[in-house]
């Protein structure tokens, strides 16, 4: 049985559901033996249910939490959590536009901007809805697989699946910080259209005035990104200045974490300009 408890350990998310059903892989062993090998790494109840109980049968712990992937020190520094999962500026951004006058009296005006290259946002708001279970966890997925997971009747292929889901999808914040919470934060946003007609002089001075215009705009407009998360231009933390303890100092280095903000909201304005 030793091979196979070692299998256990590099995959002990969801095997042992599969093992239930009284097999791994090609191998078939008893589900006695197999509840007996799991029980050391996650807390199996009759009917498949994830929950610990105390003495007196109260349900302490239950669920998604229990479930919990095995951390990996690859380069043996005793560190498991120093990998590398890109940066925080990136390599490329700034804008572009055009404007145009048409017919004399109208201008429109375009304004996108980038950021692209290597460029990573840590979303921060995401994993707590996916992963805490006090503060967070409500996204449907995040519902669907421990609905899966507690259900006595779930079968094991789909139990199995629900703990890849977990481990790969949804699992992050401490002590797993970085895990399913790093994405691709390249954006193209259309920042700003607008449209001027400049009234002619000839009309304005018959109401008294040097000049008129009439300008309606919008902001924020449309967004391309592979970002999945509220809004690649938020950020947990503004820019700090020199306080006394300094403690504002270290919020000038806090950037591409998208964290409990609102997105940027797409504005119509209207704007009379006039002259005497």
């Amino acid at each position: 049985m030793k091979p196979m408890t070692q299998r256990f350990r590099i995959l002990a998310l969801g095997l042992f559901f599969a093992a239930a059903a009284g097999s791994v892989g090609a191998a078939r062993v008893e589900a006695a033996e197999v509840r007996r090998v799991t029980e050391k790494l996650i807390p199996f109840q009759p009917g498949g249910e994830l929950k610990i109980e105390d003495k007196n049968g109260n349900i302490t712990s239950y669920g998604l939490t229990l479930l919990n992937p095995l951390r990996v020190d690859e380069n043996g520094n005793g560190d498991p959590l120093d990998h590398y999962l890109g940066k925080s500026v990136p390599d490329w951004q700034g804008s572009f536009g055009a404007s145009a006058t048409i017919l004399r009296n109208f201008e429109l005006n375009a304004l996108f901007e980038y950021k692209f290259g290597n460029y990573t946002i840590t979303n921060l708001t995401d994993a707590f809805r996916k992963a805490n279970p006090v503060i967070g966890r409500n996204l449907r997925k995040a519902a669907e697989t421990e609905a899966t997971m507690m259900n006595p009747a779930s079968t094991p292929e789909q139990r199995l699946q629900a703990a890849k889901t977990w481990a790969y999808e949804l699992k992050a914040l401490s002590p797993y910080d970085g895990l399913n919470q790093n994405e691709n934060g390249k954006f193209l946003r259309f920042r700003e259209l607008s449209l001027t007609y400049n009234v002619p002089a000839r009309y304005a001075e018959k109401l008294g005035l040097r000049y008129l215009s009439l300008t309606a705009a919008g902001r924020n407009l449309a967004l391309w990104t592979p970002y999945s998360g509220v809004d690649p231009e938020i950020n947990e933390y503004g820019r700090g200045g020199a306080a006394e303890d300094r403690a504002a100092i270290d919020q000038n280095f806090g950037q591409g974490i998208d964290a409990f903000g609102f997105a940027l909201p797409r504005r119509f304005t209207f704007t009379v300009r006039m002259g005497f």
